[in-house]
């Protein structure tokens, strides 16, 4: 059972003032109170699990991506510890392994950059395709709430936008098994820009995975109309599963849990790829 290992689990108060941005910043005098070092220390830990979170959602059968990127993050930082002590005038010694860790650092934004554009439409497709899938199972209609169904509309946005790739065999035999693991994820992540909902700060990214943990355990549920008793949409032990702790959920006065707080929409046009246009980064380039 794949469990995303968020970088912030497990780190307190003492771990987190030790962080090289958040102690870089401590040691220049630029944190004013303990609010403003909360703040800022909420911020980088955010920013570290979403950097992982996309980095898994790009290369869902390898953590190993998902590994360099942080090492990249936290090789950056401690390149900008040591030029601040450096410019101070504080002598420092660092080890070998540090230094080498340094010298060979790689930029994190086009390590990601990198992973997103590799099979953007990958990305896509497997998010929408759960959409369809999802909302259409949700309204009842059983004739549409199919993989096949949604292949099809995917490969309509793709003829409509001329783009290349989208056909609904390659979508359905190869797009989607690839992808499946991580496309609650991917449709969680295009759920939360349609609704403005800025996934880098800390409500946001909560509401991201909790939204994405719901569509992972509803899919799981959801058995389309042809198939075998068991043969779910999405495995909840395949899946990428977002920890409990991280996950939004509603409950009573006395306690009793009311399930998970997802951001949806029954509206089945929202979840329709046909009917969006093309992400920014693909408008600018086409």
């Amino acid at each position: 059972m794949p469990i995303l290992n968020f970088p912030s689990h497990g780190i307190d108060d003492r771990a987190a003032a030790q962080l090289p941005s958040v102690a870089l910043a401590i040691a220049a005098g630029n944190i004013s109170d303990p609010a403003h070092l909360a703040a800022l220390v909420e911020r980088n830990l955010v920013s570290r699990d979403l950097l992982y979170t996309l980095a898994v959602m790009c290369t869902p059968e390898d953590e190993g991506g998902a590994s360099q990127l942080i090492e990249a993050l936290v090789a950056g930082e401690l390149y900008g510890v040591m030029r601040f002590l450096e410019n101070a005038g504080v002598e420092h010694l660092v080890d070998g392994v540090t230094t080498l860790a340094i010298a060979d650092r790689a930029d994190p934004r086009c390590l990601l950059k990198a992973m997103i554009e590799r099979d953007w439409l990958g990305h896509i497709a497997s998010g929408y395709v759960l959409r369809w899938i999802v909302s259409r199972w949700r309204a009842g209609d059983g004739n549409s709430a199919s993989l096949a169904a949604a292949a099809e509309g995917v490969e309509v946005w793709c003829q409509k936008n001329k783009l290349k790739g989208g056909g609904a065999q390659h979508i359905t035999r190869n797009v989607w098994p690839k992808y499946k693991t991580a496309s609650h994820l991917w449709a969680a992540f295009y759920i939360c820009q349609d609704a403005k909902i800025d996934i880098s700060a800390a409500i946001g990214f909560q509401k991201f995975v909790s939204t994405a943990q719901w569509l992972l355990e509803t899919a799981s549920n959801l058995v389309p109309k042809g198939r075998r008793p068991g043969e779910a949409v999405l495995s909840l032990p395949n899946g990428w599963q977002v920890p409990p702790a991280y996950v939004l959920r509603s409950r009573t006065r006395s306690g009793v849990d009311l399930g998970i707080i997802a951001v949806w929409s029954d509206d089945l046009d929202n979840h329709d790829i046909r009917l969006t246009r093309l992400p920014p980064f693909l408008r600018a380039r086409v």
